[in-house]
C-alpha cells in the first residue's frame, strides 16, 4: 500500500488560517494515517524481502520458520487505520453504468454540496461516475474555521475522498 505523495503534498493549507474543526473531522474518520503511508518512507529492503517470499496462490508469506499470513488486525496495527465498521466500496459489476452514474451524482451533490450543473460538468468528463483529484483539491483546500459548519464538513468529505483517491492498495 502506498500513496501518491506528490498529490497529497499538493493539498496545501495556509498555516496562518485556523482549520481545527476541519482536522477534527479528518481525525474522527481514522484515515489520517494514510497521509503518511508512502513507499518513499518505507523500508524498501524489507518490502522487497517480503515480496520475494509472497505466495499469491495461498496469500501467505513463506518464511524459514513456516507460513505467515497478514490479518486485518495486522493491517490496523501497521497502518494505524480502523478496519471495523462499514465498507467504503461498491461492487461495480452489480450495477449498470447508468444506475451507478445516477447514484454517484446524487451522492456527489448531497455529500459535497455542489449544484446539479457542477456535478454533471465534472462527472461528465469521465464516464459519469468520477471526479478529478485536482477538482477536489481546488474546491476544498481553502477551508477555515470561519466557514459554515456545513462547508467544513463537506470539505472534510472532499479531503477524505481525495485521500482515498491518492491511496493505492496492491496485493
Amino acid at each position: 500500500m502506498f500513496n501518491h505523495t506528490c498529490k497529497l503534498q499538493a493539498w496545501k493549507f495556509d498555516p496562518s488560517v485556523s482549520n481545527c474543526k476541519f482536522w477534527r473531522y479528518i481525525d474522527s474518520s481514522g484515515l489520517r494515517p494514510l497521509i503518511d503511508c508512502s513507499y518513499r518512507t518505507s523500508n524498501k529492503i524489507v518490502v522487497s524481502a517480503f515480496c520475494e517470499r509472497w505466495q499469491p496462490e495461498t496469500n501467505t508469506f513463506h518464511l524459514p520458520f513456516g507460513e505467515l499470513t497478514i490479518t486485518l488486525d495486522d493491517v490496523s496495527n501497521i497502518l494505524g487505520i480502523p478496519v471495523d465498521g462499514n465498507s467504503v466500496s461498491v461492487c461495480d459489476d452489480e450495477l449498470d453504468n447508468s444506475v451507478l452514474a445516477s447514484q454517484c451524482h446524487d451522492l456527489f451533490v448531497t455529500a459535497l454540496g455542489v449544484t446539479d450543473d457542477e456535478a454533471r460538468a465534472e462527472m461528465g468528463r469521465f464516464s459519469g461516475s468520477a471526479v478529478t483529484l485536482e477538482w477536489l483539491r481546488q474546491r476544498f483546500h481553502k477551508v477555515s474555521d470561519d466557514e459554515s459548519p456545513e462547508f467544513i464538513e463537506r470539505a472534510a468529505r472532499g479531503c477524505l475522498l481525495y485521500l482515498l483517491g491518492c491511496t493505492r492498495i496492491y496485493g
